[in-house]
């Protein structure tokens, strides 16, 4: 088996194996996945944390054999925390890398990566775990940021790529798609009953989920549409005041505190 780990702030992953062909995904700065198939220019892959299969172009990872992925899976990996960090590699050559990038044995701000180390000028958050105060201040971060379909960063980022950078700074591994991340957590029967932190999913008539957002309280949601922004929300759905209308059927309710 073969598999790779980013060494770029953001890889996109495409649906089919071309340029041209839609963004489906993006593999953040540190994240490992295994090798299904390859061709001349491109690899299909499946990310390690999520299993979510695209493809990626070759000249953007680090290629690993079996033993290597093992020493990076089993290193201590802290998170980016901040919007973008610096990173600044041994050739002098830095970069910006995004909130919930892995970065693996960090010690006094240095890691290496492949061939090539680097330091770190940001701290980063080491043992992830359900923080209100750290959730509110996330969600701020990404406030504004650009609706990008299959985007998950601060510059440019789906409402499920959202939720599932939100939570992974919680200790939440969600899965990548809304469809798949209301199949975790436990529900909660009615919105009056939902706390700050809560994943409300929307969806169509006949149950299939296509939205999801991140619940402040029982009546207001930060989401991605158009933007990450915050509207407003009721047991009928999202309430979006800068058009005056309902955008999105509430579905379901879930907890993961």
């Amino acid at each position: 088996m073969k598999f790779g780990i980013s060494h770029l702030s953001i890889v996109p992953v495409r649906r089919e194996p071309a340029d041209f062909h839609e963004q489906v995904n993006q593999i953040l700065f540190g994240e490992l996945f295994e090798i299904l198939e390859t061709n001349a220019k491109w690899v299909l892959v499946k990310t390690n944390h999520d299993d979510y299969q695209g493809w990626i172009d070759k000249k953007q990872y680090i290629p690993l054999n079996e033993e290597q992925y093992q020493e990076y899976f089993s290193k201590s990996k802290g998170l980016v925390r901040s919007p973008l960090s610096q990173i600044t590699s041994s050739l002098g050559i830095s970069s910006f890398i995004p909130m919930g990038s892995y970065i693996p044995g960090l010690i006094n701000h240095h890691f290496d990566l492949g061939k090539d180390s680097y330091y770190l000028k940001d701290e980063i958050l080491e043992s992830p775990k359900f923080d209100i105060g750290l959730l509110h201040e996330a969600i701020h971060v990404f406030l504004n940021a650009p609706y990008q379909w299959g985007g998950r960063s601060v510059m440019g980022v789906d409402c499920s790529g959202f939720t599932q950078v939100l939570f992974r700074l919680m200790g939440v591994l969600l899965p990548r798609d809304a469809s798949q991340q209301v199949q975790k957590g436990d529900s909660i029967s009615f919105l009056e009953e939902s706390q700050f932190g809560d994943l409300a999913f929307f969806g169509e008539e006949e149950g299939r989920i296509t939205h999801v957002g991140v619940l402040m309280g029982s009546n207001r949601i930060a989401h991605s549409s158009g933007k990450v922004r915050l509207d407003w929300v009721d047991h009928q759905g999202i309430f979006n005041r800068d058009m005056g209308v309902y955008t999105h059927q509430l579905r379901a309710i879930r907890r993961f505190s």
